[in-house]
């Protein structure tokens, strides 16, 4: 992996998230890009890297968020440390596949998100957390299969190729 340019990337995802997505809600949900950079990472980076790549997207969206620093980054990682281990048995580069992986998987990070929030703050609305994570979940998997179809253009930039061997013949 490429360290400079996923930089750059998670840069101008923050700044895309913050300037044009954050004002496109709906019902108060807003499309999570910096998860789908995590997926991204999780799906096509080399496996020694996809973890690391998706803790740095998850500390991105822990700044963004504003909340309890590593909380995002903690399970963008684990969700890409399983991504990483299941990515072989998947048709990755599916769009409908794409969308289910990112729905599932922001899912369980909004169940775990709305539990830590609950957890810390008791008389906060794990349901409605949960709704508004739930929505969220919906509209970046509607978007996650147009933006890993962006983002993999880039995958010799960021380094994310594969090597070949044999034994891949």
């Amino acid at each position: 992996m490429r360290e400079i340019p996923y930089i750059i990337l998670l840069a101008a995802c923050l700044i895309l998230q913050a300037a044009f997505l954050d004002g496109m809600r709906v019902f108060g949900a807003a499309p999570d890009i910096l998860f789908i950079v995590a997926l991204y990472a999780a799906l096509f980076a080399p496996k020694s890297h996809a973890t690391l790549a998706a803790v740095m997207a998850g500390l991105a969206s822990d700044v963004f968020a504003g909340g309890r620093l590593g909380v995002h980054a903690l399970l963008f990682g684990l969700v890409a440390a399983f991504l990483v281990y299941a990515r072989e048995k998947i048709f990755k580069e599916h769009p409908l596949s794409q969308a289910v992986l990112a729905f599932a998987a922001l899912c369980v990070i909004e169940v775990a998100y709305a539990l830590a929030a609950k957890i810390q703050y008791p008389t906060a609305s794990a349901g409605a957390l949960l709704a508004a994570g739930i929505l969220s979940a919906l509209w970046t998997a509607a978007l996650a299969p147009f933006a890993l179809a962006l983002l993999v253009k880039f995958n010799r930039t960021m380094g994310f190729f594969q090597k070949r061997s044999l034994a891949d013949v």
